[in-house]
């Protein structure tokens, strides 16, 4: 009995599927995604609004190693690690008076040592 339920509950999403399969479903881009491609690539349609919304971000990371000739002989071999992140927001409209902007960016960082993003 368990084996027959875990069996149904298993084909349920692929039954499911091929169901939806049958009906052919158009793919159309609306009028409010084409809009967006006046700003550039990679803007996006908010929903309910005429804005459009772009978000980027990066992530680095810095490993340095070696020596410090100018430390005492004790801490002239040093190693450093360095982590930063980055995430922006760029959301444009149309206005009556011309296109607004507002844009975000916020930066992160940590590191140790000698390594160049901890500086």
């Amino acid at each position: 009995m368990l084996r027959a339920v875990l069996t149904a509950i298993l084909l349920l999403p692929v039954l499911a599927t091929a169901a939806g399969a049958a009906e052919p479903s158009p793919f159309v881009i609306p009028d409010w995604q084409s809009a967006c491609a006046v700003h550039g690539p990679g803007f996006k349609a908010l929903p309910g609004s005429s804005s459009c919304i772009r978000i980027g971000g990066r992530a680095t990371m810095a490993v340095d190693a070696g020596t410090r000739r100018s430390a005492p002989a004790a801490g002239r071999r040093a190693i450093g690690m360095g982590a930063m992140g980055q995430v922006e927001a760029d959301v444009r409209t149309q206005t009556e008076v011309g296109p607004l902007r507002a844009f975000v960016r916020l930066r992160a960082g940590s590191g140790t040592g000698t390594a160049p993003l901890s500086r």
